[in-house]
Parts: C-alpha cells; sequence; structure tokens
C-alpha cells in the first residue's frame, strides 16, 4: 500500500502544468479550513470552474482543524485564515517560473 500511495503523489505532481490556468478555491468552517488546487485543461470561454463536467483537473487537496483561538474568529478573519493557509501550503505551485 505504501507504493501504490507513493505512486499516487508522484502521479499527482506530475499532474500541474504552470502554463495552465490555475485556480486556487478556500472555505472556513466552524472547525476547519480546507482548500482545493484546481487547472483548467478545456477550451471554454468560461473561467470559472463550473463552465463544463470535465474542462478542470484536481491538482492538490488540503485541510486542518482549527486551533482553539481560531474557533473564535470573524467570518471574515476565518475566510482570510483559510487563503493564508492555501497558499502557503501551495506556494510551491504559484512560486514556479512560468
Amino acid at each position: 500500500s505504501k507504493e501504490a500511495i507513493v505512486n499516487k503523489i508522484i502521479e499527482g505532481v506530475l499532474l500541474f502544468d504552470p502554463a495552465l490556468t490555475t485556480r486556487l478555491a478556500t472555505d472556513f468552517s466552524a472547525c476547519g479550513v480546507g482548500y482545493f488546487l484546481l487547472q483548467k485543461t478545456c477550451n471554454c470561454s468560461s473561467r470559472t470552474p463550473a463552465c463544463c463536467k470535465t474542462g478542470w483537473r484536481l491538482c492538490l487537496v488540503g485541510s486542518r482543524f482549527l486551533r482553539p483561538a481560531e474557533t473564535r474568529y470573524a467570518p471574515i478573519e476565518g475566510e482570510a485564515l483559510a487563503v493564508a493557509y492555501a497558499l502557503h501550503q501551495c506556494r510551491y505551485f504559484f512560486l514556479t517560473e512560468k
């Protein structure tokens, strides 16, 4: 099983193409923050991930539970936390040269 997991990780990293349009979606809830990184692979004129069923591929997903102090954040602070966390976790993909 360890070998299968490692192969999936390698496959996942190879999926990212710096030349494609990339979107990062984040979310904050009462118990955690999460994100997913998508890349556009279709030729639709729309730039939203809902343009077509196969137009966007998932590159990376992550989440974490909130720390005790973070559970008391106002919604706007929590959403900002989610963005900051996601950008930090995805920094490799956003700091690559194009």
